[in-house]
């Protein structure tokens, strides 16, 4: 007990640690300021923050919401993503390691690259989560990042225990073969074809505020008032904060002192996911000129969506094309197949980084796939925007560490869950916008927790399928 009881403590206080910086990725990455530089500081009085004051959640509540020079209410929402972080890094530890509900995680010292990944995820998903509830867009960096740490883990994983994961068999040679392909494909895309042009996708549905929207976001925001508050008018929040800090330490008591059976983990998960589940929606309740001007803007697209997602698609032919010519190829040359075997199975020490290479970049292209698939065949068919373009790199950032099967069946649940959240949300606010985002990134995690029973359950169907497309038979 007492190994794992220092573990659950230490994530839990890296995860606040980490929460804390998060809240500057979130606040500075939409409008265009540097996560490094300057020190935190008000952005009311600009008084620099001392490092006292700047301790997670416990500064938050010690100063009472507000700035210790101008008393200007402080965002609740950064004591938020400092205590869901925390928690978020206790529950994955408890569902990998202590309740083993991933056949993936057996060993700490061969899986511990596959669990700092899995820990930058939730990072990601929750920058991503907050930006898009507040502007309702992604900032595709992010996620650029997320892929980046998922090649380096994957490759990172001692080869004796990638070999015990279901992995690309003998379709290996020619699956990367195709992802090499769609890489140049990629290359040439971005290169040649719009060299001189942005992409469709980024023309018509920029993924980033743009240096226009940063100035009116940094007018607006000096516009406001800057009188002094009424020393109660966040005592609410405040109580609300120290009511959800006193939650999450509950539950990370609870992980530590709880059965890891996994009838008493499958409650513990439902505890985790009802507090990721709060947290978005205590997120998202307070009225943003965010939410009227998306419903605006996906109104005023309807005219051009059919044309954009037909631009979008061709946009995408050099990516499919060169993942098409690598697999012929490889159709067409034994030789060729014989040297990409070699490769893909290149031994370096205990490492085989073409394979867990492979891996990532199996789960991106698949995911990406699926996620283009969905929005232009949608855009087509109901005639306007039918999902975000930055969520599909949510989707791709997800299968890169996590897998293909978390990302596209967390995108399913996350479908059902967001249709919840938005009648919960309706009692506060009449915005009939949706951040997707954020609902993603929550059926991801509950794909995460429930990892082996969902897999079970979906095994058969899934075999069935692959059956169907490939000739062969599901393990």
């Amino acid at each position: 007990m007492m190994p794992e009881l220092i573990v659950v403590i230490f994530l839990a206080v890296l995860g606040a640690s980490i929460g804390s910086f998060l809240n500057v990725v979130i606040y500075r990455l939409p409008r265009g300021e540097s996560i490094v530089s300057p020190p935190s500081r008000c952005p009311t009085c600009e008084r620099w923050i001392r490092w006292y004051e700047n301790v997670p959640v416990l500064s938050y509540l010690a100063l009472r919401g507000r700035c210790a020079g101008c008393k200007t209410p402080i965002s609740p929402r950064y004591a938020l993503v400092e205590l869901i972080t925390a928690v978020l890094f206790v529950a994955i530890y408890d569902a990998l390691y202590l309740s083993h509900m991933h056949p993936w995680f057996n060993g700490a010292m061969a899986t511990w690259p596959l669990m700092a990944g899995h820990l930058i995820l939730l990072a990601v998903l929750v920058v991503c989560s907050a930006i898009d509830i507040e502007f309702y867009l992604i900032d595709i960096r992010i996620t650029y990042f997320a892929m980046m740490a998922g090649a380096l883990m994957w490759m990172s994983v001692p080869a004796a225990h990638l070999a015990k994961i279901d992995g690309l068999g003998d379709n290996a040679a020619m699956i990367l073969a195709g992802l090499t392909g769609a890489v140049i494909g990629m290359i040439i895309r971005r290169r040649i074809v719009f060299k001189n042009t942005p992409n469709p996708e980024q023309q018509e549905l920029p993924e980033q505020l743009g240096e226009e929207n940063v100035s009116e976001l940094k007018k607006n925001e000096s516009a406001k008032p800057k009188s002094k508050p009424k020393s109660n008018a966040n005592a609410w929040q405040v109580a609300g904060l120290a009511i959800f800090a006193f939650g999450s330490i509950c539950l990370i008591v609870w992980a530590i002192l709880g059965e890891h059976d996994k009838y008493s983990f499958a409650m513990r998960a439902l505890a985790y996911v009802g507090w990721a589940f709060l947290a978005i929606i205590l997120g998202g309740i307070p009225q943003r000129q965010s939410d009227r001007e998306i419903v605006q803007a996906i109104e005023e697209e309807k005219s051009f969506a059919r044309i954009t997602a037909l631009k979008e698609f061709a946009g995408l032919l050099p990516i499919i094309i060169g993942f098409l010519v690598g697999v012929f190829a490889i159709h067409a040359s034994p030789a060729l197949e014989n040297v990409v075997r070699k490769i893909y199975e290149l031994k370096i020490g205990a490492f085989t980084p073409f394979v867990g290479l492979s891996y990532a970049l199996a789960g991106i292209f698949l995911t990406s796939t699926f996620g283009w698939a969905v929005r232009i065949l949608f855009t087509l068919g109901f005639g306007k925007e039918a999902m975000g373009a930055g969520d599909i790199y949510i989707l791709a950032a997800i299968g890169a560490i996590a897998g293909t099967f978390v990302a596209i069946v967390g995108f399913f649940i996350g479908s059902v869950i967001g249709v919840f959240g938005i009648v919960v949300l309706l009692l506060w606010k009449t915005s009939r916008a949706l951040s997707y985002g954020p609902w993603i990134a929550i059926g991801a995690w509950i794909c995460l927790l429930f990892y082996n029973p969902i897999f079970n359950y979906l095994r058969p169907a899934g075999a069935m399928m692959l059956h169907l497309f490939t000739g062969n038979e599901g393990k």
